[in-house]
């Protein structure tokens, strides 16, 4: 079954949050800028060893603050 549920992706009450984002991982200015901030920067050191990213790949990191 699929919900679609509009509303703030941080105050989701879920076990997973998934996305997409820029290659590199690195923190931007839209969504993945806001998850990043909320995350708190332990999200950033986590991403930056595990970018950059190619086409269909996909990476889990830990929530940190989420």
């Amino acid at each position: 079954m699929i919900e679609i549920v509009v509303g703030d992706i941080l105050k989701s009450k879920v076990d997973v949050i998934v996305f997409s984002a820029h290659p590199s991982l690195l923190a931007g200015s839209g969504v993945s800028g806001v998850i990043h901030r909320a995350a708190g920067p332990e999200l950033e050191k986590a991403a930056k060893i595990l970018g950059p990213l190619r086409p269909g790949e996909a990476v889990i990191t830990p929530a940190f603050n989420l």
